[in-house]
């Protein structure tokens, strides 16, 4: 179960990689391929977001995030990860294009926020001992995140955090 669940966050960080280095290093410009609130054109950004980063810094903080707690997700909630994890791809790029200024939004950081919401929130409701002991460990070890789900930096996409957690949050009460 956990080399199943390592796997499919490394198969999801290694397209961000391919994606990232192809832009870097050929040129194509896609980071302008994100989420756009409001516009047409931004509605591209529900499936191509997560996968563009701006720069080394942003892909190498973000994968750590997502392999600890997709994970989680994967290993701990198995019999309903990929529902979990399709339900944040998609929901959380949508609330974004209804609530999120009019930038480009960009980065997995939406999946963190919204793995972090769901991991924290669902060990508490479902009333379970093993997973009570997870949504305590992502608190302990990512509970600062809650900091950037409010507009603190100009250049981090709070709004792209709060939808990610917001689903994710949802996505626990809902899947309870």
């Amino acid at each position: 179960k956990i080399f199943d669940a390592i796997a499919y966050s490394l198969f999801f960080l290694v397209i961000c990689w391919i994606v990232f280095l192809t832009d870097e290093y050929l040129g194509f410009d896609l980071k302008s391929h994100g989420m756009r609130p409001r516009s047409l054109e931004g509605l591209q950004g529900i499936i191509t977001m997560h996968f563009l980063h701006a720069d080394l810094k942003h892909i190498a903080q973000n994968s750590m995030g997502f392999l600890v707690l997709n994970s989680f997700l994967f290993y701990f909630y198995r019999s309903i990860s990929l529902h979990v994890f399709v339900l944040l791809f998609f929901l959380t790029p949508v609330l974004l294009w209804f609530i999120g200024r009019p930038e480009n939004h960009i980065g997995a950081s939406a999946l963190i926020y919204g793995e972090f919401g769901f991991l924290a929130i669902s060990g508490i409701i479902r009333n379970n001992p093993i997973l009570l002991r997870v949504s305590l460990a992502v608190f302990f070890y990512y509970g600062s995140l809650v900091w950037y789900l409010f507009p603190i930096n100009p250049a981090i996409s709070w709004e792209g955090h709060a939808s990610g957690f917001a689903i994710g949050v949802g996505a626990a009460i809902y899947l309870r």
